[in-house]
């Protein structure tokens, strides 16, 4: 099966991984840019095929206008999330989930996978139904980490179970609770970070089950922020007190 991919950072992200299969290479026929040029030098001493076409044509191809002049075909790669992968987080002494509850606009999956990538996150996981979907402009968002992150689509309520039952330390991102994130101690236990909808927010099923209810404080008026900036917030502080209690150890 075919994929199509678009975009200069997530095109020079796939080529540095030997394990994909690039079919052929579309490029901008006018374009200057010097890092597609690398890009083209890169496809060539690989004896990949690279085709100029009109813009036009990369519009087509990648069914949008935001492809940076570069779209490409590979063979589809096969995506972590076998269930060994994800048992073998679990057992992981300071292993770090991502949930995103009903996050359906596909370029703020998108960020969150990459911001998820960034620190660090074992993997992210998102609800089986009302979800963005894996496509070109989530690979394109994120940089191309979406490929590396496991990513696991699943019955979100019997996931937070099993992982309580695991002893996964549960943490919800509530603007109405009463603890904030800058006074909350973050610890090595394994944990996960739940960030449900902008508009409704977490589920109150899959609410019930947090150990913890945390928010970023407002300092004006708007109360709320977008779904991946509240995980960059949350995923810095994790990483940020681990920092501090790793190198304080004996």
């Amino acid at each position: 099966m075919k994929k199509i991919i678009c975009g200069i950072h997530t095109i020079e992200s796939y080529l540095m991984d030997r394990d994909v299969s690039f079919k052929i290479v579309y490029i901008s026929e006018n374009s200057k840019n010097d890092r597609i040029f690398n890009i083209k030098r890169t496809l060539r001493s690989r004896n990949i095929t690279v085709l100029p076409v009109r813009r036009k044509h990369l519009n087509q191809i990648s069914s949008s206008t935001s492809h940076q002049g570069v779209v490409a075909v590979i063979d589809h790669i096969k995506r972590k999330n076998s269930k060994s992968e994800v048992d073998e987080v679990s057992l992981k002494k300071s292993s770090l989930f991502l949930i995103l509850d009903r996050i359906t606009d596909v370029r703020n999956l998108g960020s969150c996978l990459r911001t998820a990538y960034f620190f660090g996150v074992d993997a992210v996981v998102v609800p089986r139904y009302r979800s963005a979907k894996l496509n070109s402009t989530v690979e394109k968002v994120s940089c191309g980490a979406s490929k590396d992150i496991l990513f696991i689509r699943t019955d979100l309520q019997r996931f937070v179970k099993n992982m309580r039952r695991n002893d996964v330390k549960i943490l919800g991102a509530d603007e109405r609770s009463d603890q904030d994130i800058y006074n909350y101690k973050f610890d090595e236990k394994k944990m996960a970070i739940i960030i449900g909808n902008e508009g409704r927010g977490i589920r109150d099923s899959i609410k019930k089950n947090c150990c913890d209810l945390v928010k970023v404080p407002s300092q004006k008026r708007i109360t709320s922020l977008n779904v991946s900036v509240i995980a960059g917030i949350f995923l810095f502080e994790v990483t940020r007190q681990r920092s501090i209690i790793l190198h304080s150890s004996p």
